[in-house]
């Protein structure tokens, strides 16, 4: 195990003896190598190297190279086969970034794994979306004449992909109906949003085409319905090389801080959000509000997301409860500013999240790979990230939020402490490689469904 010990040119490495169980220097300096300063080893550059490798090995300083091995191992059982990932051609969340990176992942390892996407018109989109929103509890009630159109957009679903492959894996509502086109091989449906308790009458209507696929996915077991295929659980995950998770240079963060003109000599509590009515924004201005006459602090609400209307009207009642109040900003950036999300959760000193309804919201896993104190409400897939007390802080109240804000804040080292275990409980469990894992796993048990135990 190597140390970096010191600072710039004058940085000496660490290597730990065993036998005399200490740190000793060693003599290789840092060196000078395409315009920066690189670890050097017996003459070899260990950055530049780790660049150099393919983008799998590259995780393996961070999962230990026997978690590449076993991909590796996997993906011998399922050579040959022919998989493709598909979303609707206007996805733009989460999961449809984290599965293109895992094609590039899967192609390190022989496996043949696509993306694509089925195109509907906007008026097509807008309503199976609306049924989304309902089973998400967003809003109430969907006409028989739009249940109608919604069935003719399934029954004539249009699709210009290879359908011809091995294992066929459809992600959420907006391509359900793309079962209609099934001819024979395995086909799996993978649902990321909460259908715990869905509304009869539109799980009723949606039952059918569910029902034609060899097994559903979701991502906890509390957001699943009853369905008569088998159900799988793979929770979401996130890469620690991404725009959002990677590390950042001491000159980025700054600059960026500078830009949001927030104040550095203040704690900064921030809560990352999508300006969508599953979060309870005005919850969080209460709880910083209730805390702050304990401790003098400063609340961010940032998002990356395009504004539609519900965006809007989310958004503009935020701004009334926030008010002139100056110890809290709100900013809304475009689409395509991950780089930013990063630096502001990294310069932060709590991080908030508030939901309404229950979802798995990886915003709370990518904080806690920041190693950064987390304190959310226990809803959703958020105690599967967040064990209280030790990885986070789960409540049920604003009252409870606000209390522990002002705990956290004046116990740091505690809170220190729960910022290490919680990007410890991530890197053990959810990152890109553990979902890669459980994916060539659930292909090859489709292969072997003898071998399945229920669990039901």
């Amino acid at each position: 195990m190597i140390f970096p010990f010191g600072l710039g040119r004058h940085c000496r490495k660490m290597i730990w003896h065993r036998p005399l169980r200490r740190w000793i220097p060693i003599r290789n300096h840092w060196k000078h190598c395409e315009n920066r300063f690189c670890l050097w080893e017996r003459d070899i550059c260990i950055e530049c190297t780790r660049e150099s490798m393919s983008p799998l090995e590259s995780y393996a300083p961070i999962v230990h190279s026997s978690v590449i091995s076993e991909l590796a191992f996997l993906a011998e059982k399922l050579k040959g086969k022919r998989i493709v990932h598909v979303f609707d051609e206007c996805s733009v969340n989460p999961a449809y970034k984290i599965t293109l990176r895992m094609e590039t992942l899967f192609t390190c390892i022989g496996l043949n794994v696509q993306c694509d996407n089925v195109a509907l018109d906007k008026e097509q989109t807008a309503r199976i979306k609306k049924i989304n929103r309902i089973l998400n509890g967003a809003i109430d009630a969907v006409s028989r004449e739009e249940w109608r159109n919604i069935n003719e957009i399934f029954e004539h679903f249009p699709h210009a992909i290879d359908l011809e492959r091995e294992i066929i894996m459809v992600h959420d509502l907006l391509c359900l109906g793309l079962i209609r086109h099934r001819h024979s091989h395995r086909w799996i449906w993978e649902y990321s949003g909460n259908m715990a308790n869905p509304d009869p009458d539109i799980w009723n209507n949606l039952r059918a085409y569910a029902h034609g696929y060899d097994a559903s996915v979701f991502a906890s077991p509390l957001l699943c319905p009853e369905t008569e295929i088998p159900r799988f659980i793979i929770p979401p995950s996130l890469d620690p090389y991404s725009d959002l998770s990677k590390e950042l240079t001491e000159d980025i963060l700054n600059n960026i801080l500078q830009s949001m003109q927030i104040d550095c000599e203040r704690p900064l509590i921030t809560q990352v959000t999508a300006f969508d009515s599953m979060t309870d924004l005005i919850g969080v201005i209460d709880a910083f509000r209730l805390s702050r006459s304990y401790c003098r602090s400063q609340l961010l609400i940032v998002g990356s997301t395009e504004m539609h209307s519900v965006q809007e009207q989310v958004l503009a009642r935020v701004k009334e409860k926030a008010g002139t109040d100056p110890d809290i900003v709100i900013h809304a950036l475009p689409p395509g500013n991950d780089v930013t999300i990063n630096a502001l959760q990294r310069a932060s000193t709590l991080i908030l999240h508030r939901l309404k309804q229950p979802e798995f919201d990886m915003t709370v896993g990518h904080a806690l790979w920041k190693s950064k104190p987390v304190i959310a409400n226990a809803v959703g897939g958020t105690p599967q990230l967040i064990t209280h007390k030790y990885s986070g802080i789960l409540t049920h109240t604003v009252e409870g939020m606000a209390y522990w804000i002002k705990e956290l804040l004046h116990a740091p080292e505690f809170a220190k402490r729960l910022g290490e275990n919680g990007k410890e409980h991530i890197r053990q469990n959810f990152l890109v490689i553990r979902q890669m894992r459980d994916y060539m796993l659930l292909w090859m048990a489709l292969d072997h469904k003898q071998d399945i135990t229920s669990f039901s």
